[in-house]
């Protein structure tokens, strides 16, 4: 009997020094997102110091946290959603919808897919599974979290395109991604906000 429990609080400890271990790693990966550039960018409107993958999520994050409450929607739901949709470009690179169109939707998602399950590959099963399950929520737009989230994330697009005018990049190339994000907005309340700008 002992022996047992000595074993089991020499597991316990074991395993928390591996997590300890393998959570470093974890935050250098995270931290890539600081420094991988939306592609999209560079790309369509030939700016190539444009946003990074982290500052797309922040500010997207900030967005649903405040629309989320106003709707009495699940607001600690809505901001995991925020933070993990795009994190396995941290794995993949960024990828334009022509790119994904190309290669093929369902093929893209497997590799996002496989991108965010590599991110979180050193932490429980358990909780990997939860994160993985959020972010296939997302493409499956059965819930209204899910919908805010895709409408915020076009938003997001749209107000990084008119702040790139602003600091007078070129407004032709740029109204694409305004245009682009008008046309997929479901949203009638973020549709009309983005509508009353131009």
């Amino acid at each position: 009997m002992i022996f047992i429990t000595s074993k089991r609080v020499y597991e316990q400890k074991n395993s928390k020094e591996e997590f300890e271990n393998n959570f470093f790693k974890l935050s250098k990966l995270v931290g890539k997102a600081k420094k991988i550039k939306r592609i999209g960018w560079q790309k369509k409107a030939e700016i190539s110091n444009g946003e990074t993958i982290a500052e797309h999520m922040y500010r997207l994050a900030v967005l649903s946290m405040i629309i989320s409450d106003l709707r009495n929607l699940d607001t600690e739901k809505i901001l995991r959603m925020s933070l993990l949709h795009d994190l396995g470009e941290v794995i993949t690179g960024d990828l334009t919808p022509d790119e994904k169109i190309e290669a093929g939707i369902q093929d893209t998602q497997k590799l996002e897919e496989s991108g965010l399950k590599q991110v979180f590959n050193e932490i429980p099963k358990k909780l990997r599974d939860y994160y993985i399950t959020l972010w296939k929520e997302i493409h499956f737009q059965e819930t209204d979290e899910a919908r805010l989230m895709k409408s915020l994330d076009k938003f997001e697009m749209a107000i990084q395109a008119i702040e790139y005018i602003d600091e007078g990049y070129n407004g032709t190339k740029l109204e694409h991604f305004i245009d682009s994000a008008k046309d997929g907005l479901e949203d009638k309340q973020l549709l009309r906000i983005l509508k009353n700008l131009k």
